[in-house]
């Protein structure tokens, strides 16, 4: 999708630009010279912010949760914009409660301004490049698909394994959470006493509990609607946020699991409203601050009456300067900046300037030492104490500065650009949802630790724990008791009900049909009326796909299985494995491959295999515009044990290049029984001479081959001379081009783009309109022609060979589909004389009424039968070969 969306479809954006001025102007003309330095970095932070979200509410259409920019962005801003306004709150002074880089060496507003405008060329650069970078756009919303058992039961076991280890742990003494009223440094000297290994795997193992309970947590947002899910889910968040509270432990991990919560709760249950969003949010917020003030006094009770004193305090200084979370970060990059900015920062070791990078390496190989950022703060610089906190402000100010700011702030959007497309692209999936949710509530750290320190998670937490999950499942997979039968394929990626045959089989032959999409195109719904009725007669039919498609895979039956492949990218080479395994368990007597792409693939594996393999040729032309693509798909094809074609001009593309592979001519089969049940809609009698006669239809993809610019030109050069509307059925990749296209031409208003719809709807359209028009610059058998001439649809098509082969002269109009001029007058001839169009629309049904889906089915069984007798007559007869031409 175009990242850059019109003008008038940025109704958010718009809003956000109007509430950010109407913020700006007063704030700024109301306050004095020294708050307006802090005012102005803040109201940028706030604005940035505000049409960040609005440019990717108005480009999905709704506001996303499950967002790793997003939910950056929002802690750049609560870690900028919460210790500029609490400066500003206590009158910009700074008390014995706030952190000691702030209250030994206050900062002067201008001095406070400057860093705040590191703030916002680091935010300002993120949102830029993110925004840039993450221009793929999710699929609509659809039910979260879990894995297979044995992963889950992977994830359990694993988190199961690892409380087990910090429950020995904690058994001798050495605790990574301990209670702030418990002896901190005696537990930090026991773990620091362990060996440097040990360490960094039980560091990490920490942090990887946390993953595998956002995994868990994303199990049971899936089950939400069943009430044992709700009830453990919320019993297990509120015992964790009642032990952390009374326990005075750290408050981080808790925060992420109801962020977690309220993030997956909001993408797979329910969308939250905004008004409560916001409202919760905020209190979140104060809380999240509220809680150290408690956790300060050591005593549940005590730190109580320490938050009551704290907001009864009359001294707005005292009340709103006391430090915290955001205020640590702040204190830190000021520091190092009032230290450069009066050459008192010592040398600055490169170690701490490459921090991004040396994080990444073990210790144990490195030839130089490592040093941390807080060792290096308290023995080097600090003559405050404090906690220091080196985050991206401060990594800059140790090096290039603005410079580094720029850089640091539009790589961190480009990186979380681009996981974010990777997320977006299967958006359903749970190995795809687990991790991106893990990384984006934990976005967090970006601002608070050094910028790419989530390179170090996906390294050392991420990818371990995702291969620990994925070993354990196979080998529960391996050990599980197989049954007698057959297994079955996964349940989670395979539909299977049960219906009667209604043909008896004449062979128990098994067939593997691979295509890229279940549906969407002629080829998928050729392949779903051979699946669907060779099952019923029978046959066994298994049909792999990688993408669903826009309505999804047909109604699986007693013998027709589906599978899932991935998710997977078109070019992701697991898909070859992928296939490789199917064959293995369905264990197929055929294999027939339906697309380009899976010619290729699945030609592969049936060479792997030994089986049988059908390729279908679906157009007159090269598959890719690519020559090696089409030369790979061409030498893989001469191995195939035949080609069928639905277009004579398809088995003359094959003749040239593989002459040796037997080739079949196929025309496809179009429902016709279904076509005449169907009537012609609401707002339209079922009758010839009461067509519309203003209705100009198409149906078909939105892509360039098919030449609907044209037929768009030819409309607006039409409705100069007489009225008309055109209605196009079918969605794709050209859709937005063409719909500009309509508004510049001024037709917008007589153009209806309906998308993807049933065929049902398509055959009802066609029995209403006054011609139906098909201007492809090329074809193999096309469907939607087919079906207009059963519906008595007057035709217009391109005069190409594959519409010449299915209609002649006396059955449709013929025209040179790039000239939208000839186009225009072959519609006014059409519309100006309904009585020869009827004439050739009965001619044309005539002609289609051959090519009935039963007489396909017979013709490719028969193929079907002949190849599995091959293969049974080959094992004894290696040379034979009892397919002909």
């Amino acid at each position: 999708m175009n990242p850059i969306l019109p003008l008038s479809h940025l109704q958010r954006t718009r809003v956000a630009v109007l509430l950010s001025l109407l913020v700006a102007v007063p704030s700024l003309l109301l306050t004095g010279p020294d708050q307006r330095l802090i005012v102005a970095p803040s109201l940028v932070i706030f604005a940035t912010a505000l049409v960040f979200a609005g440019l990717i509410w108005d480009r999905q259409g709704h506001l996303p949760l499950l967002d790793l920019g997003g939910l950056f962005m929002l802690a750049a801003v609560c870690y900028s914009l919460v210790p500029f306004v609490s400066y500003l709150l206590s009158d910009m002074r700074y008390t014995r409660f706030s952190a000691p880089q702030l209250r030994v060496h206050p900062p002067s507003p201008d001095v406070f301004a400057a860093v705040a405008w590191r703030y916002v060329v680091f935010i300002v650069c993120f949102a830029a490049a993110h925004l840039a970078v993450r221009g793929v756009e999710p699929r609509r919303p659809q039910p979260l698909r879990l894995p297979h058992g044995h992963v889950l039961a992977g994830v359990v076991i694993l988190w199961a394994g690892v409380l087990a280890v910090f429950a020995v742990l904690w058994y001798y003494g050495i605790d990574l959470d301990p209670s702030y009223a418990a002896d901190v440094k005696l537990a930090r000297s026991r773990f620091v006493a362990l060996p440097l290994f040990a360490q960094q795997i039980i560091q990490n193992l920490y942090e990887i509990r946390i993953g595998l309970q956002v995994a868990l947590l994303v199990v049971l947002i899936r089950f939400w609607s069943r009430p044992w899910a709700r009830v453990v889910l919320l019993g297990w968040i509120l015992l964790m946020v009642c032990t952390r509270v009374h326990g005075l432990q750290a408050r981080t991990d808790t925060a992420a699991m109801l962020l977690a919560l309220v993030v997956l709760y909001h993408t797979f249950v329910r969308r939250i409203p905004l008004g409560v969003l916001l409202a919760g949010g905020l209190a979140g917020l104060i809380l999240f601050m509220a809680i150290p003030i408690v956790r300060n006094e050591l005593d549940f009770v005590e730190g109580l009456r320490a938050l009551g004193r704290w907001w009864t305090d009359a001294d707005r200084a005292s009340r709103f300067s006391r430090m915290n979370e955001f205020q640590n970060g702040f204190a830190g990059a000021y520091d190092l900046y009032r230290l450069k900015r009066t050459h008192l920062l010592p040398d600055v070791p490169w170690q701490l300037r490459a921090a991004d990078i040396t994080v990444l390496l073990p210790r144990q190989l490195l030839p130089f030492e490592k040093i941390h950022p807080q060792l290096w703060y308290r023995h080097e610089v600090a003559d405050t104490g404090g906690f220091f906190i080196l985050n991206p402000i401060g990594q800059a100010i140790l090096g290039l500065d603005w410079i580094e700011l720029i850089l640091r702030g539009g790589l961190l959007g480009m990186f979380f650009g681009a996981l974010h497309r990777w997320y977006a692209r299967r958006p359903d999936r749970f190995w795809a949802v687990w991790p991106y949710a893990w990384l984006a509530v934990y976005s967090y750290a970006a601002i608070r630790t050094p910028t790419f320190i989530h390179l170090y998670w996906i390294v050392y937490r991420i990818v371990p724990t995702a291969l620990a999950v994925w070993l354990l499942a196979q080998c529960l997979r391996r050990f599980r008791p197989r049954p007698a039968h057959e297994p079955k394929s996964n349940p989670a990626e395979v539909a299977e009900v049960h219906e009667p045959a209604d043909h008896p089989a004449k062979a128990p032959h098994r067939i593997l049909h691979i295509t890229s999409h279940a549906s969407g195109g002629g080829a998928e719904a050729h392949m779903g009326y051979l699946a669907g009725r060779s099952a019923r007669r029978g046959y066994d039919v298994h049909v792999a796909y990688l993408h669903p498609g826009p309505s999804g895979p047909a109604q699986p039956g007693r013998r027709l299985t589906f599978h899932r492949l991935g998710p997977r990218r078109n070019h992701d080479p697991r898909l070859l494995w992928d296939l490789l395994r199917l064959a293995r368990r369905v264990r197929p007597d055929v294999i027939h491959t339906w697309t380009p792409q899976m010619d290729v693939l699945g030609g592969l594996v049936a060479r792997l295999t030994a089986i049988p393999w059908i390729l279908s040729e679906q157009t007159s032309v090269p598959a890719w515009p690519s020559a090696w693509k089409n030369v790979l798909r061409t030498q893989v094809g001469k191995k195939a044990h035949a080609i069928i074609a639905n277009s004579s001009e398809g088995c003359d593309l094959w003749a040239k290049t593989c002459p040796a592979v037997p080739r079949y001519f196929v025309p496809n089969g179009i429902p016709l029984d279904r076509i005449e049940r169907c009537g012609p809609g609401d707002d339209a009698p079922d009758s010839d001479s009461l067509r519309n006669v203003r209705c100009i239809l198409y149906a078909g993809r939105l892509v360039p081959l098919k030449n609907v610019a044209s037929l768009l030109d030819a409309v607006a050069l039409l409705r100069r001379i007489a009225p008309a509307h055109l209605v196009l059925c079918g969605d794709g990749p050209q859709r937005a081009e063409l719909e500009g296209r309509a508004r510049e031409l001024n037709i917008a208003e007589h153009v209806r783009f309906l998308g993807h719809v049933e065929p049902e709807t398509v055959w009802a359209h066609m029995k209403r309109a006054a011609v139906f028009v098909n201007l492809s610059r090329f074809e193999g058998c096309p469907n939607a022609v087919q079906e207009a001439m059963a519906c008595r649809c007057p035709l217009l098509l391109s005069d190409i060979p594959a519409h010449r082969g299915l209609a002649g002269l006396d059955a449709a109009v013929f025209v040179d589909g790039s000239s939208p001029s000839a186009i225009a007058r072959a519609l006014e001839r059409i519309l100006g004389d309904p009585d020869a169009a009827r004439q050739r629309a009965r001619v044309a049904y005539a002609m289609v009424l051959g090519f009935s889906i039963e007489s396909m089915v017979e013709k490719y069984e028969d193929l079907y039968d002949g190849i599995v007798a091959g293969r049974v007559a080959s094992r004894r007869r290696p040379a034979s070969n009892v397919l002909t031409r």
